[in-house]
């Protein structure tokens, strides 16, 4: 057996809705400015397109401000579970430019395309079931492991709906 590939780690830090996860590419056409959830809002339609083609998913944590640190692996989930799992929950997604993003979800709602805190994970541009395992690390401290496997275009997939609880 060989070893996974890791991608990481990564500091990511959440206001409280929790993370999204996106293909780079899906941010391209949003505008500045007030976001989703806003009266006067952009990006609706473009951010919803995108969760239906499982090109992005909220990853909602139902908590305060906490920062999480995020591993990104190249292979299926371990079969035995690592100490400390909270939760695994699994879902399609779609990153076809090759770079996985994750930010704090609350930016949705206001929107700066060039922010600082993005997460910019390189991975191999494709189709992916992935396994997510929340972990209780030393101290407090919240561990992701996306474990990414790569499915080809004619595999089917959970159907998307852009919503992934991690409570």
């Amino acid at each position: 057996m060989h070893a996974a590939t890791r991608i990481g780690p990564f500091c990511c830090f959440a206001t409280g809705l929790g993370l999204v996860a996106y293909d780079a590419d899906v941010v391209r056409p949003f505008i500045e400015g007030p976001g989703f959830g806003h009266p006067q809002g952009r990006n609706h339609e473009a951010l919803e397109g995108a969760m239906a083609q499982a090109r992005a998913v909220l990853l909602t944590t139902g908590e305060p401000q906490r920062d999480y640190l995020v591993q990104v692996f190249l292979s299926p989930a371990p079969s035995e579970a690592p100490e400390g799992l909270l939760i695994a929950v699994g879902f399609p997604l779609d990153v076809p430019s090759g770079t996985l993003c994750l930010r704090d979800a609350y930016e949705l709602m206001d929107w700066e395309t060039e922010a600082v805190h993005v997460v910019q994970a390189p991975v191999p541009a494709g189709r992916y079931y992935v396994e997510l395992l929340r972990i209780e690390g030393p101290n407090g401290l919240v561990v992701l492991h996306l474990h990414l496997t790569a499915v080809g275009p004619d595999d089917e997939l959970p159907p998307a709906d852009g919503w992934v609880d991690l409570f």
